[in-house]
């Protein structure tokens, strides 16, 4: 699996604060009045600004609590221990920091995307929202084998569409991975995932093939 780092800071919370000024202007003497003197004039300024929220930066750390970049490997699976998914999936954690300052209404919150498997690897035509895989030959050499990214830690996967026990999908409310506190910035918070392979719905298709797999996903910081 390959993970790609998006930072998107969509500054749509803000606060307003006002500012009034007065300038004054007047004898120098304000112990003397001096017949016929017009009134001292007074003029009023007011200053506006918006204090933005500002986005959260994406770290990952692996199933050793390591810093991750790159590339992150689940190693070896034994396509035999695959029955619709392999069970064991390999935990690496989201962190946000630098988050700034919070608002009152917003809740800060990580997403994901990523390339959804293709029909021609898929043998059903159940949803492929929860597979993901990079486009042709930029997937590996594999056939219809998928990753998989869910809350663990022991994967399931069932075919139906409306049911696929904590997996997760590019599609709004399922690819929210990360969700903090409405009111806080989002600073310090972690979320642990878990990514694995599954193959098509019943793993029976004659067109499966060993090979390697890559995915490369998307994480995206956002307030809500």
């Amino acid at each position: 699996m390959k993970i790609k780092i998006a930072h998107a800071c969509r500054r749509t919370a803000v606060i307003g604060l006002s500012v009034v000024t007065y300038f004054g202007y007047g004898l120098l003497s304000a112990a003397l009045t001096l017949p016929g003197q017009a009134a001292a004039s007074q003029t009023t300024a007011t200053f506006k600004t918006n204090i933005l929220q500002s986005a959260c930066n994406i770290s990952f750390l692996d199933d050793s609590n390591a810093p991750l970049t790159g590339t992150y490997s689940l190693g070896e699976i034994n396509s035999a221990e695959i029955n619709q998914i392999y069970p064991k999936g390999k935990l690496f954690t989201i962190k946000l920091s630098d988050c700034g300052v919070a608002a009152g209404t917003k809740t800060p919150q990580v997403t994901i995307t990523g390339i959804n498997a293709i029909k021609s690897q898929l043998s059903s035509t159940h949803a492929n929202e929860y597979k993901f895989r990079g486009d042709a030959l930029d997937g590996g050499t594999s056939q219809e084998y998928f990753v998989v990214i869910g809350e663990g830690p022991t994967l399931t996967y069932n075919g139906l569409n409306s049911n696929k026990n904590g997996l997760y999908s590019t599609k709004a409310p399922n690819n929210v991975v990360l969700k903090g506190t409405k009111g806080t910035s989002g600073d310090g918070v972690t979320a642990k995932l878990y990514a694995s392979v599954a193959c098509d719905d019943a793993c029976s298709s004659k067109k499966k093939r060993a090979g390697n797999l890559k995915a490369r996903l998307t994480f995206q910081f956002d307030y809500q």
